[in-house]
């Protein structure tokens, strides 16, 4: 009688461990990724890490030391959620600087914030919202990005293609 039930545990432990239900529900942009699992679960953003600035790369770029928590850090390269700014190279380079000048304004080296992560992009960077940690708000915007739009200094995108900055009109964006 005990086989039989030894038999009938195996039995059950392995249809479980191949049932679908047991199977990963993850996105599968966040199958490898150097955040922890916990973080990518969400299919569009609904969690949160504070992160250090170290450097801003451009306009809509900037590397962080993010806190995983249990004095556990990681350096990784974040890009804003949908949102373009002019390029620091090519015919946009006078734009971008600026862009840039200004986003290093609002997130100088050392500062905290929070990012909710979306996706990793084909660069490898973090697609992220920028949240304020001291503060309630940037200027009355919830998160970054709003803000940057709304003071003209880069454009929404919200589609694979690039928005094209024109170089005849004045900038920050009126």
């Amino acid at each position: 009688m005990s086989l039989k039930y030894y038999l009938l545990s195996v039995f059950l432990i392995l249809i479980g461990c191949t049932s679908p239900i047991s199977q990963p529900t993850t996105p599968r942009a966040f199958y490898s990724t150097n955040l922890p699992n916990e973080a990518a679960v969400s299919d569009k953003a609904d969690c949160c890490f504070s992160v250090e600035i170290n450097r801003i790369i451009d306009g809509d770029t900037f590397e962080g030391k993010v806190d995983h928590s249990f004095k556990i850090f990681s350096t990784q390269t974040f890009r804003l959620w949908e949102y373009e700014a002019p390029e620091r190279t090519g015919k946009e380079a006078k734009l971008g600087k600026i862009a840039k000048e200004y986003l290093e304004q609002l997130m100088p080296k050392g500062s905290k914030f929070k990012v909710r992560v979306y996706e990793q992009d084909s660069f490898g960077r973090w697609l992220v919202d920028v949240l304020p940690v001291e503060s309630k708000s940037f200027e009355g915007h919830l998160h970054l990005t709003p803000l940057l739009v709304d003071k003209g200094y880069g454009l929404v995108r919200s589609n694979k293609k690039r928005p094209v900055f024109d170089l005849s009109k004045p900038y920050p964006l009126p």
